[in-house]
């Protein structure tokens, strides 16, 4: 049951840093678009959803399997957390600080919250 549990709140993850990326990537670059990147056959709803989609789902993992995830929740945060920052570092690694930063504010947060859950359970 508890992996049901841990996929379903993946599953949460991923529809939350798909509804989230791409205003998350006009928030934390509001400039990246007009500035480093000119193309006709990008949309820039496209570039931003890519730029956010990353940093939303590296934030939203930790945040949520900190803060709602059971015994095994720092093994999920870690081993789904792998490809996001393999991508992150292919495509961009000068600025791999940038994820890793947003994951520990996530983690922070899901400490926070869990911390709460855990105050009002009792």
């Amino acid at each position: 049951m508890k992996i049901l549990k841990n996929v379903g709140g993946y599953f949460i993850i991923l529809m939350l840093s798909y509804f989230t990326a791409s205003p998350l990537g006009k928030l934390l670059f509001p400039s990246a678009y007009s500035a480093s990147f000119s193309s006709f056959a990008v949309p820039e709803y496209w570039y931003y959803f890519s730029i956010g989609a990353v940093l939303s789902y590296i934030f939203f993992l930790f945040l949520l399997f900190t803060a709602f995830g059971g015994p095994g929740k720092y093994l999920w945060s870690g081993l789904l957390s792998v490809p996001a920052l393999a991508f992150s570092l292919y495509f961009d690694p000068l600025h791999i600080y940038f994820p890793i930063a947003l994951g520990i504010i996530g983690w922070m947060i899901g400490i926070g919250i869990a911390k709460i859950i855990h105050y009002y359970k009792k």
